[in-house]
């Protein structure tokens, strides 16, 4: 059977009296013949006549409830579907509520496209990232146009993602490796991005070292009194440190350096160093311990190596 090629025209029925004293449906109201749309048609794998008619043209409007459809039969000679009528126009042959939606409701949702950035994506820990999916957008542009509803940050160490409704975001990596950071946005029609939108974060380990504790044999000597310093060395990085050098100070004057082992992550050493005080002043000395002086390894923060005490210089030893 084939489609005969002319758009029919969808017509209102008004119950009525007939030609046998009882009443149908099988008047049309005047004035709304409306023709439906082109792409009506036979749909010959289902044997089914489709008329797509606009809802407005029925009176209808997004909200509206339709209680039901009436049940058709088509006319044919010679294979040629020439007309189309109400089976029982008086009855409902399919029942059941349908609610009428907007074309904004029934248009395709296009995924949207998931853009991310990141600043910085390399240094040592703890490495703090700035996220950035500002430029993350959606293809649906008619109006109204989709929107970015939220983003969802998973930073690839393991921490639980982040969903929100703003693009930007701030997360502190604090061990070395190499992180794929991702974003999905979903738009306001609950679209979700497929795209991979990922930023590689490179946090690489080095060591640290600090002065974890100094103290001082006596912290009220007489002049002419050896003290001694202990300056406990800590590797607090992520990396071993290599062997360096530890500096002892009085005030602004070095008063010796001490050779200082290797220090594997967490490790710590006792650096011993005796200062003799018949030369100094009377009155309070600030002794500093720095470790890694001059520099010679490189540290993860370079201004943490310093640790100072207060050393009283009381008279002349008898």
């Amino acid at each position: 059977m084939t489609w005969n090629g002319t758009t029919p025209t969808f017509e209102s029925y008004t119950p009525a009296p007939n030609g046998s004293g009882g009443v149908d449906g099988r008047f049309v109201t005047t004035g709304s013949q409306k023709p439906a749309e082109a792409s009506s048609g036979y749909a010959p794998p289902f044997n089914k006549v489709v008329i797509v008619v606009k809802a407005s043209d029925l009176g209808l409007n997004p909200g509206d409830i339709i209680s039901g459809f009436v049940s058709g039969v088509s006319q044919t000679a010679g294979g040629v579907i020439t007309g189309l009528y109400d089976q029982m126009p008086d009855s409902l042959a399919f029942t059941g509520s349908y609610t009428v939606n907007s074309n904004q409701f029934c248009r395709p949702n296009n995924a949207p496209t998931a853009v991310l950035t990141a600043t910085p994506t390399s240094g040592n820990p703890p490495l703090a990232v700035n996220f950035d999916g500002s430029g993350s957008y959606d293809p649906d542009t008619a109006p109204p146009a989709d929107t970015i509803a939220s983003y969802t940050f998973d930073f690839g160490d393991g921490s639980a993602a982040v969903t929100q409704s703003t693009p930007t975001i701030s997360h502190t990596y604090n061990a070395a490796g190499n992180y794929g950071a991702r974003l999905t946005v979903t738009d306001s029609r609950g679209a979700a991005s497929t795209n991979t939108a990922q930023v590689l974060i490179s946090v690489t380990a080095q060591p640290d070292l600090i002065v974890f504790n100094l103290t001082a044999s006596n912290n009220q000597a007489k002049q002419g009194d050896k003290v001694t310093f202990t300056a406990t060395i800590k590797n607090q990085g992520q990396a071993n440190a290599a062997a360096s050098k530890t500096q002892f100070k009085d005030g602004n004057t070095v008063l010796g350096l001490v050779d200082t082992s290797a220090l594997t992550p967490g490790q710590t050493v006792n650096v011993l160093f005796n200062w003799y005080t018949a030369s100094a002043k009377k009155g309070n000395h600030t002794i500093t311990a720095i470790a890694d002086q001059p520099n010679t390894v490189l540290e993860s923060n370079e201004a943490n190596n310093t640790r100072s005490i207060t050393v009283s210089i009381q008279g002349n030893k008898t």
